[in-house]
Order: C-alpha cells, then structure tokens, then sequence
C-alpha cells in the first residue's frame, strides 16, 4: 500500500474520541463516588433505551418500501419478534463495553493525554475536565487531517493514471469494504478470490485477478475482512494493493498486478 498502510488504519481508528464527551468540572479530580454516580445514570440510561427498544410495535421497524412486493412486507410483519428486554444481560453488556473502553482510551491515548485524566473509567463514560476535552479533541482533528491528506494524496495519483472517473477500470465502481475473503488460490493463472458479501454493500461472491502476479500476500487471506483498496496502471494492467483485517488487529496486505480485475456477482456466472 502506498497512502492506506496499516499505519493509515490505525489513526483512522482515533479521529472520534471527542464526539460524545461532555465536560464536567468534577472530572478534574479522582473521585471514586463521582465516578459511580456516573457509571449509575449511564447505564439507567442503556436500561431505558434497551427497554424502549423491546417495546417498539413492527409496523415502526419494518417499512413496506424495503420489499419487493406486499406479501414480503406483510409476512414480515407476521415474523417480527421484538428483542426481549432483559435487565440483567443489559447490566453485563454494559460494564464489558465499559471495559474495552477503557482499553481503548489506555491503547489510544496519548501519554500527556491520559497524565491529566484523573480517572480513566470517567472519560471511558464519555466525561472529561475541559482541558482534557480540549486536548483530546485535538489529537482527533489532528488525526483527520492526517487522513485527508492522504487520501487526497490517494485520489490524485488515481487520477494520475487513469484520467477522469470514467475511465477507471470496473473493479473500481464496486466497493468490497467489510467482504470477508473466504479463499485465495491460484487457478491457471488467475487469482481467484471467493467472497462472502453479506457484511458488505455488495453482491460480490467472487474476484478474479486475471493473469495474475501475487506481488505480496501475508499468510493466508481465508477469513479476512476487505477493508480497502488502492489501483493503480501498471504494465500487465492493474496493479492492486488491498488491506485486510484478520482476527483482532492482525493487518494484512495483498497486492498484485494483473491483466483485468473481474468481480462476479451471486446473479451473474462466471
């Protein structure tokens, strides 16, 4: 990859810490009684939504202009079970999201960041000292223009070599962000990728790199998410470079060059 490295990927990850905080002047200093009041009306505020969210009729949830015809809307309104509300499982839900939050922030942050936060599981509640908040909101800002520039960088050189939108190659229309890569062989001597598309914005079940020359490839690729891409003119034709994400945080890259790039659908054949 030469803009969206795995690096790229992780600032992408720390450019939204400051959207929920609130500031409060008691989170300047430690307080254990002030931490537990929070941590009470926060998750009095998940039971509410949770509740609510059980007591919702189907004809709110399901709307008719998502289907094809009026027999799959009613019958999906027969079908509709609404989540059962379930205290106890609200309560445990809550203090593991709680957890991996203050995970997060202690993996995310800045040191001179997390040196003026007086109790981390307060800002993990989405609270902060005004300065901290400041701070913070910096480091993300920060972090967007990191990425602005390089996916501007990115577009430029695209349009380097390819000119206007229209004359990007197919494979570029199509996005396979959040496809899971299921297998990766050789046939002959394409590379052929199956995909399961149903975590993503596509109906792809299937890329082919034709005449292909794996550049670089990470370990095996089966499992994998598609996360994004970058294609570039090369003198086979395509050169692609993917990234991938596989298992918790194990990033991975794919690149090759190729005469065309195919991406079949699970309504076309091969």
């Amino acid at each position: 990859m030469r803009y969206c490295t795995k690096e790229l990927y992780w600032i992408m990850q720390k450019t939204h810490f400051h959207i929920l905080l609130k500031v409060n002047k008691k989170a300047e200093t430690f307080s254990e009684d002030f931490y537990r009041e929070l941590y009470a009306k926060k998750l009095a505020e998940r039971l509410e939504i949770d509740k609510g969210c059980s007591e919702v009729k189907a004809d709110r949830i399901i709307v008719e202009w998502n289907y094809e015809n009026k027999e799959d809307f009613e019958r999906a309104l027969r079908e509709y079970k609404p989540p059962v509300f379930d205290p106890e499982q609200t309560k445990r839900q809550f203090a593991a999201q709680h957890r991996s939050t203050i995970k997060l922030l202690r993996e995310s942050l800045p040191k001179d960041i997390l040196d003026k936060t007086a109790d981390v599981r307060v800002l993990a509640l989405d609270t902060a000292s005004a300065e901290v908040r400041r701070l913070i909101t910096a480091f993300c800002k920060e972090n967007e223009r990191i990425l602005h520039r390089a996916f501007k960088e990115l577009d430029k050189a695209e349009k380097r070599d390819f000119g206007s939108e229209e004359n990007m190659p197919e494979f570029c229309r199509e996005s396979l962000h959040d496809c899971t890569v299921m297998s990766c062989r050789m046939k002959g001597k394409d590379l052929v990728l199956d995909i399961d598309y149903s975590g993503g914005f596509t109906n792809a079940v299937k890329v082919i790199f034709k005449n292909a020359e794996v550049v670089e490839r990470e370990g095996r690729l089966g499992g994998a998410v598609w996360i994004l891409d970058e294609v570039y003119k090369c003198e086979r034709g395509l050169e692609i470079h993917a990234l991938l994400w596989k298992n918790s945080g194990d990033l991975r890259y794919l690149t090759v060059r190729c005469g065309d790039a195919i991406i079949i659908h699970d309504d076309d054949s091969e």
